[in-house]
């Protein structure tokens, strides 16, 4: 089971693709740039990292 923290990262990583690519003048073909610009699983990887480097109970 995950922590909230790497829950609530990935969530945002969902949202953060869908409002994208919902944005004016946006195509999914543009997807790939634009998560190059903006390193959205940054958050979620660290999120994992610090979870997985956290001893189990605590």
């Amino acid at each position: 089971m995950s922590s909230d923290k790497v829950i609530e990262a990935a969530e945002r990583v969902g949202h953060l693709i869908i409002e994208t690519y919902r944005s004016p003048n946006r195509a999914f073909d543009d997807l790939p740039e634009l998560l190059e610009k903006m390193d959205p699983l940054r958050g979620f990887s660290d999120a994992c990292r610090r979870e997985l480097q956290t001893p189990r109970g605590h």
